[in-house]
């Protein structure tokens, strides 16, 4: 039984690459059918260009680039009806498949219909990135188009609106997006001083503290707890102050200096926070 599994695993993976080797083999021939259909077009060759592009077709029914391929060199023929045929048919491959919205609008455009050129070109720019040329192109199109159908100028109108509207809301997301970028910066900025500010406050160098306590509330001056250290900082120097004053003091009175000793105590008074 194992032997039998290890058979069928063997054959099935046997089959599985020689499934991938096949679509690769496929994949690279009409990629070559169709740069060749596309050398036949640039030459002036359309018969040889069709030729082509019906082989690549063959390998792959669902590709709308070709059906666009081929109806573009039977509209080069003169041959208005298969073109058609082609870029619809591309179209009912996929819906999306901007180039054939192009050659149909264009197609119309030349036979003189001038409608069914409107609604082709709508069509493209409905579809289309605002910001891609050949959707601009349709939207210039469509412009002059709009002279004759009021209906298309109140939808070119309402496009051009709606554009505006989301390049203006687009606008304003960048702005508030580089305006939190700006505060994480400053709040990022205000941590880092706070870091170095209790480096220095464990040290008793509280002066420097201070310092960095103001750079910090520079960058974030809304910060109740930036203040809040601050004030105890600001406490710990007065203390400190305090302290030496009074050692200096009591060291004059031992001394019998009782002037300088009354001074001292006098300055003390003057440094002690109101509040």
């Amino acid at each position: 039984m194992r032997a039998f599994f290890l058979f069928l695993f063997v054959v099935l993976f046997s089959f599985s690459s020689q499934m991938i080797v096949r679509a690769e083999t496929i994949s690279e021939n009409l990629e070559t059918y169709r740069m060749q259909g596309l050398e036949a077009q640039k030459k002036g060759s359309l018969d040889e260009a069709i030729a082509y592009y019906t082989k690549a077709l063959s390998l792959d029914p669902n590709r709308p680039d070709l059906y666009n391929d081929l109806g573009v060199v039977y509209e080069a023929k003169g041959s208005a009806y298969e073109a058609r045929r082609y870029y619809f048919e591309a179209i009912n491959l996929d819906k999306k498949y901007l180039p054939a919205y192009s050659n149909l609008a264009y197609l119309c455009q030349r036979q003189g219909n001038l409608s069914k050129a409107a609604e082709f070109f709508r069509k493209r720019i409905e579809l289309g990135d605002p910001g891609d040329p050949w959707t601009k192109d349709a939207v210039e199109q469509l412009r002059i188009l709009a002279q004759t159908f009021p209906q298309e100028k109140r939808w070119l109108e309402a496009y051009e609106a709606n554009l505006l509207e989301h390049r203006a809301k687009v606008l304003e997301t960048k702005l508030k997006e580089q305006q939190d970028q700006i505060l994480a910066d400053r709040l990022l900025k205000a941590e880092k001083y706070i870091e170095q500010a209790r480096v220095y406050a464990d040290q008793e160098m509280y002066e420097q503290a201070l310092a960095e306590y103001d750079r910090a509330l520079a960058e974030n001056p809304e910060s109740p707890r930036i203040a809040e250290y601050r004030r105890r900082t600001f406490l710990k120097l007065k203390r400190s102050e305090i302290t030496k004053l009074v050692n200096t003091a009591l060291e004059k009175f031992d001394a019998g200096d009782n002037n300088s000793s009354k001074e001292d105590f006098r300055q003390i008074l003057s440094i002690i926070p109101d509040e």
